[in-house]
């Protein structure tokens, strides 16, 4: 099943080596620069943006 992650950039919570363990397992990861840990509340033309050229 098709899987989206997104992180801010940078980000506090995923390094780019766990961005890299996602991806190796099949999720694609997407980053929002710029951006505090709530993508959705503070970034939200961004996070929709990211989230809507995936879908």
């Amino acid at each position: 099943m098709p899987s989206l992650v997104q992180v801010p950039d940078p980000s506090t919570l995923v390094s780019a080596q766990g961005r890299e363990e996602l991806v190796r397992r099949g999720f694609e990861v997407r980053t929002v620069p710029d951006a505090p840990h709530a993508i959705h509340r503070d970034r939200f033309d961004a996070f929709v943006e990211s989230l809507s050229s995936w879908l």
